[in-house]
């Protein structure tokens, strides 16, 4: 006798604005475990494909425009339009807990609590978000997965461990960036260190 595999729906709004490393381990996620998955949302959409080119660009800015209103969300809730959920969701960033229903038996990838506990090296809008998203997870308690332990940390001192669970699945190295060109550039002598990046004050290459 097998057990049934519970299913989540993934939401992958990130997608919609991200292309950094987060994108991809997110996407490596959806992909790899097809199983667990019973769909993927992006936004207020469950699409089969990944939107792309002017479709990506537009519902971004519809998405962005949302998450910076959250009244519009709000006023949703009380006209009755927020949508029930009949499977739990697997949320690939803390920010997008905003669009929709949280509740308990979900689940949250935490990349990052830089924006709360080092509120200076982020623009003020990125930080009201993402204060009002773990506020939100903070007071439903979903399950929260971190990709570190120093993440883990800073998540649990800044608001506890009153969760489902808080548990650490560190990153990894993609399979795409083990391999490749490892010759030494002509204009480069002895041990170096390639990072690749914004010049941003958080990335301290000052």
């Amino acid at each position: 006798m097998t057990t049934a595999r519970r299913q989540y729906v993934a939401d992958l709004s990130l997608a919609l604005v991200n292309r950094t490393g987060a994108y991809h381990v997110c996407s490596d996620i959806v992909r790899g475990c097809p199983q667990f998955f019973s769909g993927v949302r992006y936004w207020q959409f469950t699409l089969k494909t990944e939107p792309h080119g002017v479709v990506r660009k537009l519902l971004a800015r519809a998405m962005l425009f949302d998450l910076a209103h959250s009244r519009i969300g709000l006023l949703r809730s009380r006209l009755g339009l927020a949508r029930e959920r009949a499977a739990p969701t697997v949320f690939l960033d803390p920010l997008y807990v905003l669009n929709t229903e949280l509740r308990a038996d979900d689940i949250v990838l935490c990349h990052d609590v830089g924006p709360v506990t080092h509120p200076a090296l982020f623009d003020a809008g990125t930080v009201a978000m993402y204060e009002r998203a773990y506020k939100k997870i903070q007071a439903v308690g979903p399950g929260v997965v971190c990709v570190s332990v120093a993440t883990r940390a800073a998540f649990m001192t800044t608001y506890g461990n009153r969760l489902r669970f808080v548990e650490t699945i560190p990153l990894y190295v993609r399979e795409a960036m083990a391999s490749g060109a490892e010759d030494r550039p002509d204009t480069v002598s002895g041990r170096f260190l390639l990072t690749v990046a914004a010049t941003e004050a958080r990335k301290n290459y000052e």
